[in-house]
């Protein structure tokens, strides 16, 4: 999946879940957007070790809408 920002990522790690804004990847750099807006930086291996191991998912907008 090629990912270019705006898209929406659902976290589950035990009793959390959050859902953060992806602003942009850049270089090893993911950029998010945590739930109250507040800028956040994680490392690229670190994000896609949690997509491969399924503690987080991503949509874009309109799955989004349609789980609603």
């Amino acid at each position: 999946m090629e990912l270019r920002g705006g898209e929406t990522i659902i976290f589950n790690l035990g009793d959390i879940k959050a859902k953060w804004q992806l602003s942009k990847i850049d270089g090893k750099l993911v950029k998010i957007f945590d739930e109250n807006g507040t800028y956040k930086q994680m490392p690229y291996d670190n994000f896609m070790e949690l997509l491969e191991k399924g503690f987080a998912e991503i949509y874009k907008d309109t799955e989004i809408e349609d789980m609603g």
